[in-house]
């Protein structure tokens, strides 16, 4: 089964001219009336701003809806984004689709991204993950992550395209190479089912997914209002559950006080229950940063595996008796931590693959 976690994500950038920042709103406005679609994008950015005195989203969706008429790629984004926020406009995910169509076909790595989450799941459109791996892909193309390793969920469990784990290895790699911790996990946990597939391909695959053009899509994306640009690491669909795990494990050094090596503590957990598996990076240092500045003394742990050479660290947390209960935990902590859901493990996976 294909899994959502949060589907949607931002896409922070630079899309709004020098001197959308300025402090000269008037000259904005003179140009935005006079026609200028980059002005009126900047103007509405201005008013759309949460942190802004100013903020009024009613002129904000004017003035990118007068910007969006004009095909600018920016503002068709960001007026989706408005769509589905309901922000200075009624929630419509028709109308947040259509313009996020309109942006994607322009090449706008946001809107392609988010076009392909919401085809994936068929909220507001038919359920169409043909369409979901061709807009992941061009996503994915533009780097990404996100989209890469969305592609290799796909393949690795064949919706919406055929079967090949060696494909989803290759964009799991491309994702994990941008740091997305998700698809590290998903990786090891691929390669340790799939032996032959333990030597890393040379390079991503490009082309691989049918260039059938889209259809109008009316279809909604709950994203944050940013201007497109690189994305960060929020997941976007998540694996289908695994029962394998890299066989190499890599011994921790000690933690420093405020933290501890999930290693002893995973070992006393029932091999039945559940925890949540909250990010890996390949740092451990970093990996302590974050513990010590998101939970408190004990709360948390990592363990570590070895993946291409490299040392993965990767933070779990809680102890749960069943799936519901784990997965209703990791939705309070996604809210507590401001990002998206944990991934719900089963604790003998990890036993299996930490615990030596």
């Amino acid at each position: 089964m294909l899994l959502l976690v949060a589907a949607m994500t931002a896409f922070p950038g630079s899309g709004v001219d020098a001197f959308a920042d300025s402090g000269d709103v008037g000259e904005l406005l003179r140009r935005a009336e006079a026609g200028d679609a980059r002005a009126a994008f900047a103007l509405g950015m201005r008013y759309a701003r949460p942190d802004d005195s100013s903020r009024d989203d009613v002129q904000a969706v004017r003035w990118l809806r007068r910007a969006a008429e004009q095909g600018l790629a920016e503002a068709q984004y960001n007026l989706g984004i408005m769509y589905v926020q309901g922000r200075g406009v009624p929630v419509d995910p028709a109308q947040a689709a259509d313009w996020y169509r309109q942006a994607a076909e322009q090449g706008l790595a946001g809107a392609q991204y988010n076009l392909g989450s919401q085809y994936a799941v068929g909220e507001g459109v038919p359920r169409d993950e043909q369409r979901a791996a061709m807009w992941f892909e061009r996503a994915a193309l533009q780097n990404v992550p996100e989209a890469a390793y969305n592609l290799g969920v796909l393949y690795d469990i064949g919706r919406g395209v055929a079967p090949d784990a060696a494909t989803a290895v290759q964009w799991y790699e491309r994702a994990a190479a941008q740091g997305y911790h998700p698809a590290a996990s998903r990786l090891a946990a691929l390669r340790a089912a799939n032996p032959k597939l333990a030597a890393k391909p040379a390079a991503a695959p490009a082309g691989t997914v049918s260039e059938t053009p889209p259809v109008a899509s009316t279809q909604a994306d709950p994203a944050p209002l940013q201007t497109p640009g690189p994305a960060p690491a929020p997941p976007g669909v998540s694996p289908a559950t695994s029962t394998s795990e890299p066989a190499a494990v890599a011994q921790l050094s000690s933690p420093s006080p405020n933290t501890r090596s999930a290693s002893p503590w995973l070992a006393a957990l029932a091999p039945d229950h559940y925890t949540l598996q909250v990010l890996s990076h390949t740092n451990e240092e970093s990996v302590r940063r974050y513990m010590s500045e998101n939970f408190e003394d004990g709360e948390a742990g990592y363990f570590a595996f070895e993946l291409d050479g490299k040392i993965w660290y990767t933070v779990v947390y809680g102890d749960y008796p069943s799936h519901s209960q784990a997965s209703a935990a990791g939705a309070d902590l996604a809210g507590r931590l401001r990002g998206p859901a944990p991934w719900v493990r089963k604790v003998a996976i990890i036993q299996a693959a930490a615990i030596r």
